[in-house]
């Protein structure tokens, strides 16, 4: 159903550059047929538990590690190769406390590497919130 609603939104030719969505919406098939059909770029969480490879020479070697067990600081972002994609993406890790006081990690991924960490966090939660882009 997603899929379908970005099909008639580009069909009906309303401009938009970020496709924002959950992580329950972040499998391989959204994220290539955004990218590659619809030519628009995704910006989404994605589950601690998915694999990813740090490089194109560990991805053609099979060489993949689940996000979570990547060593990479807080606030901080890597070009990485999700399984099952075949583009580079942009990762973000975002650590922040909640309300509870409780811990919390957020992975986040762009199609765009051309983004910064600052931007890709920006536009997610500018989105996320029900607000626009300039």
């Amino acid at each position: 159903m997603a899929l379908e609603m970005i099909a008639q939104t580009v069909k009906n030719q309303v401009k938009f550059k970020y496709v924002l969505f959950d992580a329950w919406f972040s499998s391989v098939e959204n994220i290539r047929t955004i990218k590659q059909k619809h030519k628009k770029d995704v910006i989404c969480p994605i589950k601690s538990n998915r694999k990813v490879a740090i490089s194109l020479a560990d991805k053609k070697a099979g060489n993949w590690q689940v996000v979570s067990t990547l060593e990479i600081e807080a606030q901080t972002e890597l070009e990485i190769y999700l399984e099952g994609v075949e583009f580079p993406l942009k990762l973000v890790k975002q650590v922040f406390t909640n309300e509870d006081e409780i811990i919390g990690i957020l992975y986040l991924i762009s199609s765009d590497t051309t983004l910064s960490l600052d931007q890709i966090t920006t536009i997610y939660q500018r989105l996320r919130s029900g607000g626009s882009l300039p």
